[in-house]
């Protein structure tokens, strides 16, 4: 499979050196964003589930989605841009297969065109949930390079 042909060589082709929403079209790696469980059971984004998440650089999309869709093994798989609106990409923009799950909009932190979070903190360093909702965003949010870095 093409996107397999040659294993990962460092540690920034496997884990992201970002946190979310961060990476852009510059970024030409597939990386791991970090996974856990939402509000009720950890620090890792909106979700009750467990959630894994990975950056998918614009070339690999399409390529990503066709084959995660077809071999999901029953797993529900959430997809979605990243355009600095965190509540809105999880949501009204977000492409689901399998199964759509809950989840709590109000505990993404950055929610302004073109931003993200460039520490690997994936709260970005703010209390969640955010006062106003999914209409807020955390003072950590920063302006996205594009790079990941």
């Amino acid at each position: 499979y093409p996107l397999c042909a040659l294993p990962p060589t460092t540690e920034e082709e496997t884990h992201c050196t970002f946190g979310p929403n961060y990476g852009g079209p510059s970024y030409t790696y597939i990386c791991f964003l970090g996974g856990g469980k939402g509000p009720d059971g950890g620090a890792h984004g909106p979700w009750d589930d467990p959630e894994y998440g990975f950056f998918i650089p614009l070339k690999y999309v399409t390529e990503t989605l066709g084959w995660a869709t077809i071999n999901r093994a029953g797993l529900s798989l959430m997809f979605h841009i990243n355009t600095g609106c965190m509540a809105d990409d999880h949501t009204i923009r977000a492409f689901w297969a399998g199964e759509k799950r809950l989840m709590y909009p109000e505990n993404l932190p950055c929610n302004t065109p073109g931003t993200g979070c460039a520490m690997k903190d994936p709260n970005c360093g703010c209390s969640l949930p955010l006062p106003r909702g999914g209409e807020d965003t955390c003072e950590n949010c920063a302006p996205n390079g594009g790079d990941g870095r």
